[in-house]
């Protein structure tokens, strides 16, 4: 299921890094495997992105009964954007299990900006090329700005 529904972004991301395969291994020996069978597909829309991590409703319990914060009032809770219930990439990573090993630690590192560069560039650079008018022009433009090999994977994934 995670190789199945991994939003198009992410996928693209990964697969650029050729990290796709190993990033599913490890959200599922991390986060999936150790839930029961029948919350594994809960958990994997949380970790892809694909449903809320936590409702606004469970955010006030927690911190009124659990923090004991008095004053956690509902409109505090309800101001809390919506983005920040979903899980965000860098948090389906247990950066822990790398702390001796700090070649992994900087690969994920690497893989995670890679991630968050695409998710804020990706949708800028398509919707530029799409308005284009000489494609030729633009695709130079962008082989100046990004290199070959990218700009290539780029366009591929416009289409």
């Amino acid at each position: 299921m995670l190789r199945d529904k991994t939003p198009f972004i992410l996928d693209l991301a990964l697969k650029w890094c050729n990290a796709k395969g190993r990033w599913i291994d490890h959200v599922y020996n991390y986060m999936v495997k150790k839930y029961p069978q029948q919350k594994r597909g809960s958990i994997v829309k949380i970790v892809l992105g694909l449903k809320k991590a936590c409702t606004k409703e469970e955010i006030h319990d927690y911190f009124r009964y659990v923090l004991c914060c008095q004053n956690a009032t509902k409109e505090k809770v309800d101001s809390i954007p919506d983005s920040l219930l979903y899980m965000p990439f860098k948090n389906t990573i247990d950066w822990d299990s790398f702390k001796d090993d700090e070649y992994m630690y900087n690969y994920w590192h690497r893989v995670n900006e890679w991630v968050e560069w695409f998710k804020s560039e990706h949708a800028f650079i398509e919707n530029s090329w799409k308005l284009s008018k000489n494609k030729p022009q633009k695709e130079h433009e962008m082989v100046n700005k990004y290199g070959l090999k990218l700009t290539k994977y780029l366009i591929n994934s416009f289409e």
